[in-house]
């Protein structure tokens, strides 16, 4: 039983706020448990403890770049063998 409830994990890691609430949103209609993390600081402490299936990284976050979050994730003992998707988004047309 507590499987079927990890299996529907997903952890989403940008320093947007819009951007975590599109994504949260959407990811529920279907169906998963999504927590967002808008501060790099708390996204390891969160994943070892949320158990994410995937989590989805902004690649260009404050102060530390997805790609740095994804090393520090794959050197924690927990979060390992994780899927990871790393995203890139803008809120702003010019961009």
């Amino acid at each position: 039983m507590g499987q079927s409830i990890i299996m529907s994990r997903v952890l989403i890691v940008d320093d947007n706020s819009d951007i975590l609430l599109v994504v949260e949103t959407v990811w529920q209609m279907y169906g998963l448990e999504m927590m967002g993390i808008e501060k790099g600081e708390h996204v390891l402490p969160k994943a070892t403890l949320f158990l994410a299936i995937l989590i989805l990284l902004d690649v260009f976050t404050y102060g530390i770049s997805g790609i740095e979050f994804c090393n520090i994730l794959k050197a924690n003992h927990i979060t390992k063998n994780t899927t990871y998707i790393k995203l890139y988004a803008h809120t702003n047309l010019e961009n």
